[in-house]
């Protein structure tokens, strides 16, 4: 009911947000035909402006930004969204992570900067974290994203490592061009749901000096923000650069300044009445795991029946630990000993310490570079950014080991669970360090009147360092058995403390990751008109790109103090390599316009592009040290329509495909042979199994299996649709609405197989079954062959089916009384998002429980009047189903801690600008500083909502939100 009535309310508030504001807006627009108040004119300084919508109808090269020929925009052909500038500044986000979080086209739930840390330090460390994105529930490998144009290098070599998105300041970005679509084509390799292109800050006049702060009002998360923009023009005018510089830092944000865990305790502490699908309490199966310190209990989770058996107390599954015992005491603990403490909880406060929103601190620089070598003849562009990222922080967890029965430490004579009070034991840590350099140098210029062309080099290079360390994870055996023996899980260590040496010996464990990746890539395009339809020009783009990438990582377990030396990563390496060549097509087509229209319609363009790709990845495995070498080649194409109806509605509809080559492991992992009995079911010999030594010779009775990767797996594919109408009615001027269905297909997907499913599905899988010629009495059965060999290797099989529907409203109104109105609204629908891992298993539709959301939607609302904006944004998740919820369709097995789903959130902003103009007299010193300046205050949830109740096991909040809730934030930034 709690989240019902939750869900409930969050539609009343999303009803209003998605109407009350825009009629409101209307109301102020109708009233506009009064004459305005004095010194309200177009004329004043401060009088509002009207924005224009970025909209780009023809394409010709650019440079700087390695356009494609094919027509972008809102309203292009190829369905795009475009975030610009001045909408990332009003929505109020502090980083790009937040920003592509709430956008509605991309699935990313928690961003990187909220995860709870320990994920990778609880298993004794980890390589360095990036933040990702995918689009329309993909992973972040089948996302390409770009800046100005040019791919940004993937961060690793596994499905989750697409490019690093953190190295991007939200202070050098223009604006986001969003194609959630299959786009190989255009963007190559990858762009299995489409692609984000980042196009960073140029051309700009002046000097900019940003100064932010911000807060949580709950407490936790400050945060300060210095950037620095400036326009330079040099060279009497051929050259110009505009520099852009950012700090940033950011405080920690730790569990104990939330509620999250005190609500957890209320719900799952020693009264609670949950139990589990097992029938066990629900404190056995988060109480204790989240806050028991100094206790014992029961190992399994999954009967109600097994007790300690403590004498006196037989119906006890837990205990806590005796207190004072010394090692030598701890040494002769009897299960007697527990009878006092059978049935007593001890809390801990350590996930407390959790770090809820990540600290950081950031510099970076970006400069973008044009000059005139000869005008209209050549020009060079280029482009220099760099970046550092540092991060450190403990990730406390609740320490626990596992005594089986048979352990001489254990008195209980069944497997228990001990967690540990560990006071002398330091904490686990973080420490990263992320370093990157991007260079791009070219040149453009012209042939004749009606070619242009452009050629252009990219060196990207990235060093990333991690130092983490879990001392207490020696007790639980992975780094060395011996270590629970030199110390006593029983003994009372704030009293009898472990000494320096066996510290020293046993727990002074740390690991250090070391990755790198090298990116060089080289970019030709020549675009021009090749003939004059009647309709206007046939313009064509011949396009070359060469890349390749290289990721190199390592690891040692050597200490902390080798953090900063490159040398001691050589323990454990792993290298991947991938080269690319790619050529293509573009073409803009105008069949029917102002020029020449015979038909009543007002205009016709059809775009197509289409791409030859070779990809070729090699590398060492680190397991094997052998090398990996798999080459694809793909065609890919893209082809779009967009009919003009009249002034008032256009349609538009498009067809784009993808393709993405198999990851390194997938086709380098060692192949290896072996013979195995055949105890197998062969679903083709009547469920037998061949291995019956009493009836078969033994050299029969065995099959040859090879497992393995498989360096002749075909690339994965995708083929997207979308349908679109585009409305611009001419009786409500200022509304642009358009609504699109897209779907898209992905199939061939990497699966990785075992050969008893191969046996028992010979149906199916009979390509990799060699079987002998069968005798006279296995066709008298109507039975195969026996089997002689299996190829077990990892083979494509998986498919992928997503479709949906993108909503955008904008209304856009300019009144000489009223100011200006901006009304932008977004959501995306998915339909479906229905997966089939292998042939084996049924489709199974995970929209809302396992992958994309159903429902996400933002709307946000700007009244400009003189020198005053103010912007109100809603912000809208729906809800969804884990583990932790009633049983369903996707979660048969679910506990049902968390009711029917994880309730939605609706989440409301403000923020508020007043800018001080510049005046033609003179000025006194202090209001020379007030000059040109523009002062903001905004809020992020306003109401301070707080994230639902999520029973995760470590921050229990719902990981879509925000956990830092309000957040007061005050920018100031002066004009020069």
């Amino acid at each position: 009911m709690h989240h019902t009535t939750r869900s409930l309310s969050a539609r009343r508030h999303a009803l209003f947000a998605f109407l009350a504001i825009p009629a409101f807006a209307a109301n102020l627009a109708a009233q506009s035909s009064t004459p305005p108040p004095a010194g309200d004119s177009p004329d004043d300084p401060g009088s509002a402006v009207q924005l224009e919508k970025f909209e780009v109808t023809a394409q010709r090269v650019d440079g700087l930004i390695n356009k494609s020929l094919l027509q972008s925009g809102e309203n292009a052909p190829v369905y795009q969204d475009i975030i610009s500038r001045v909408d990332i500044e009003r929505m109020g986000f502090t980083s790009i992570e937040e920003l592509m979080r709430n956008l509605p086209q991309t699935t990313a739930g928690a961003s990187l900067l909220q995860t709870a840390p320990g994920n990778l330090v609880e298993s004794g460390g980890g390589w360095v974290k990036f933040s990702t994105v995918g689009l329309r529930g993909f992973s972040s490998d089948q996302t390409v994203v770009l800046v100005n144009g040019r791919a940004l290098p993937r961060s690793g070599d596994t499905d989750n490592g697409g490019p690093d998105l953190s190295r991007i300041p939200l202070a050098a970005i223009e604006r986001i061009e969003i194609l959630p679509s299959a786009a190989s084509a255009i963007y190559g390799a990858g762009a299995i749901s489409g692609g984000i292109n980042i196009i960073l800050r140029r051309d700009y006049h002046g000097r900019d000096l940003t100064a932010y702060i911000g807060s949580a009002t709950e407490g936790g998360a400050t945060e300060y923000r210095l950037n620095y923009v400036e326009g330079i023009s040099f060279g009497h005018g051929r050259g110009n650069m505009t520099l852009t510089l950012n700090y940033q830092h950011r405080n920690p944000l730790y569990a104990r300044d939330r509620d999250y865990l005190d609500e957890a305790w209320r719900r799952y502490g020693p009264d609670t009445t949950l139990k589990n699908q097992y029938g066990v309490s629900a404190f056995e199966d988060y109480g204790i795991r989240s806050f028991g310190v100094g206790m014992v209990a029961l190992t399994s989770l999954s009967d109600p029946a097994p007790t300690l058996g403590i004498p006196g107390a037989t119906s006890a599954r837990y205990a806590a630990i005796p207190k004072g015992l010394s090692p030598a005491q701890a040494q002769a603990l009897t299960i007697a000993d527990f009878t006092p403490t059978a049935g007593v909880v001890n809390k801990g406060e350590s996930l407390g310490r959790v770090v809820l929103y990540k600290p950081m601190e950031v510099f970076s620089a970006n400069a973008q570079v044009e000059y005139d070598f000869i005008p209209k003849i050549l020009r060079g562009y280029g482009e220099f950014t760099y970046g550092r990222t540092r991060q450190s922080y403990n990730s406390p967890r609740q320490t626990s080991t596992t005594l089986d029965a048979a352990d001489p430490a254990n008195p209980f004579g069944k497997t228990v669970t001990v967690y540990l009070d560990t006071p002398d034991l330091p904490e686990a840590n973080d420490n990263s360090r992320y370093d990157s350099v991007r260079a791009v140098a070219g040149v453009r210029g012209w042939i004749g009147k009606n070619w242009e062309w452009s050629a252009d080099g990219t060196v990207d290079y990235s060093d990333n360092r991690l130092a983490s360390g879990n001392p207490r994870l020696a007790l639980e055996g992975i780094i060395s058995p011996e270590a629970r023996t030199a110390y006593n899980v029983f003994a009372d260590h704030s009293l009898y403390p472990i000494s320096r040496e066996l510290l020293d010996q046993y727990f002074n464990y740390a690991r250090n990751s070391h990755s790198r990746t090298t990116l060089f890539e080289g970019n030709a395009r020549v675009t021009g008109d090749v003939f004059e339809l009647p309709a206007g020009p046939l313009r064509a783009s011949f396009i070359g790109r060469y890349s390749s990438w290289e990721y190199v990582q390592g690891q040692s377990y050597r200490g902390v103090e080798y953090f900063n030396n490159a040398d001691q990563y050589e323990s454990s390496s792993n290298d991947s390599t991938r080269k690319t060549w790619q050529g293509g097509f573009e073409a803009v087509i105008p069949v029917l316009g102002a020029k020449w229209r015979p038909v009543p319609v007002d205009a016709l363009d059809l775009n197509f592009s289409a791409s030859w790709e070779s990809n070729k990845s090699g590398g060492i495995n680190a397991s094997s040290g052998l090398p990996v070498s798999s080459d694809v080649d793909a065609h890919t194409y893209v082809g779009a329509v967009k009919l003009q109806v009249t002034k008032d509605i256009a349609l538009r509809a498009s067809y784009t495909e993808g393709f993405y080559p198999p990851n390194w492991d997938d086709i380098g992992s060692p192949v290896f042979t072996q013979q195995v009995p055949g105890v197998f079911p062969d679903s083709a010999r009547g469920y037998t199994m061949q291995a019956d030594f009493t009836t078969v010779p033994p050299d029969m009775a065995f099959i040859s299996v090879t497992m393995g990767g498989n360096p002749n797996l075909r690339p994965e594919t995708s083929k997207s649709a979308n349908y679109g109408v585009i409305l611009t009615p001419r009786f409500l001027p200022g509304v642009t609405l358009s609504v699109d269905y897209w779907k898209t297909k992905k199939k061939d997907g990497i699966y990785i197989t075992n050969f008893p499913d191969i046996l028992a599905h010979a149906d199916i899988f009979h390509a990799n079954i060699t079987r002998a010629d069968p005798t006279p009495e296995d066709i008298a059965k109507g039975w195969l062959g026996r089997v002689i060999s299996i190829d077990s290797r990892t083979l494509n099989a998986d498919r992928i089916e997503t479709d949906g529907v993108d909503f955008k409203l904008r209304y856009l109104r300019a009144t000489e009384r009223w100011g200006t109105f901006d009304w932008l609204t977004s959501a995306t629908y998915t339909n479906q998002f229905v997966m089939q891992e292998s042939p084996l298993v049924r489709p199974i539709n995970t929209v809302g429980a396992g992958g994309p959301l159903r429902w996400r939607g933002a709307s946000v609302f700007t009244w400009a009047k003189k020198r005053w904006t103010n912007t109100v944004t809603a912000r809208y998740t729906h809800t969804y189903r884990t583990n932790t919820n009633t049983p369903s369709a996707n979660f048969p097995n679910a506990a049902g801690y968390d009711g029917s789903h994880i309730a939605s959130i609706l989440n409301w902003d403000y923020q508020i600008s007043y800018s001080v103009p510049y005046q033609r007299t003179r000025l006194s010193r202090s209001d020379t500083w007030f000059a040109g300046t523009t002062w903001t205050v905004g809020m992020l949830n306003i109401f301070n909502r707080k994230p639902a109740f999520v029973t995760d096991g470590s921050s229990y909040y719902n990981g879509y939100d925000d956990p830092r809730q309000r957040f007061l934030y005050v920018q100031v930034k002066k004009s020069f």
